[in-house]
């Protein structure tokens, strides 16, 4: 009987040093996702003052007067170069400081993986989250996570498909409602329809692995709060998803 106890205490310590071994990594997982949040913001704080110096820079070397001061002018140019080359300037529409109004973490972590795709893949992207998304009570953020995802993963792998695919992820808020809206191409030969991408079991993709709008079927079916609308375009294959949160 005793032998028996000590087995059951073992086995219980056991449990709760893994509970809490499970937390802690958690904990970490957390903290590294508010650092590098912050050096993403720390980062464009950074570009936002260059391209103010910069400006001011270029208006003091039209300024200058060549037979006078070339050496000014030559330290302006190298200053310019110098610090130039460590910005990673893109070519899409994209300003990441909007990133900085999104206050939770996890959706924040989510939209910067997302953009590092969309770059690495080189799809054209637009990116917007005009006011401070306030905190969202309704919905579990982890269902609102898979979501997103979801939505942002099947506009990526549409838009990577063609030449010209591009993305655009818009984020509203008013007193009322949140909304998140992920746009994007397709190709000319996919003629889609709303009822037949929210069938169970029906894919665009090899193997019929698309599962994702029927997973988001799922989710909303829970909650009273959230719905998704989705808009499809197919004289200018234009796909549309609009994420909708009752928030008052």
């Amino acid at each position: 009987m005793q032998g028996t106890f000590i087995f059951f205490l073992i086995f219980y310590e056991n449990r709760v040093q893994k509970e809490q071994e499970l937390k802690r990594n958690n904990e970490i997982k957390f903290e590294n996702i508010n650092f590098y949040s912050q050096l993403i913001e720390k980062k464009n704080l950074e570009i936002q003052k260059f391209n103010h110096d910069l400006n001011n820079i270029i208006i003091s070397i039209n300024e200058v007067e060549e037979s006078k001061e070339v050496q000014r002018f030559k330290r302006e140019l190298s200053y310019i170069s110098s610090y130039i080359k460590d910005i990673p300037f893109s070519s899409n529409k994209v300003d990441t400081h909007y990133l900085k109004n999104i206050k939770n973490p996890y959706l924040k972590n989510l939209f910067l993986n997302k953009i590092e795709v969309m770059m690495n893949k080189g799809i054209s992207f637009n990116f917007e989250c005009l006011k401070m998304v306030s905190e969202i009570k309704r919905v579990h953020i982890l269902d609102l996570v898979r979501i997103i995802g979801i939505l942002c993963d099947n506009a990526i792998e549409e838009a990577e498909k063609i030449n010209g695919g591009f993305i655009n992820i818009y984020i509203y808020q008013d007193n009322s409602l949140l909304e998140f809206f992920v746009e994007n191409n397709f190709m000319n030969s996919n003629q889609l329809s709303i009822h037949k991408l929210v069938e169970p079991g029906f894919s665009t993709k090899e193997e019929h692995k698309g599962l994702g709008l029927t997973i988001i079927e799922d989710i909303i079916e829970k909650n009273k709060y959230i719905s998704v609308n989705y808009e499809i375009n197919n004289n200018d294959n234009i796909f549309k998803a609009i994420l909708i949160i009752n928030i008052s």
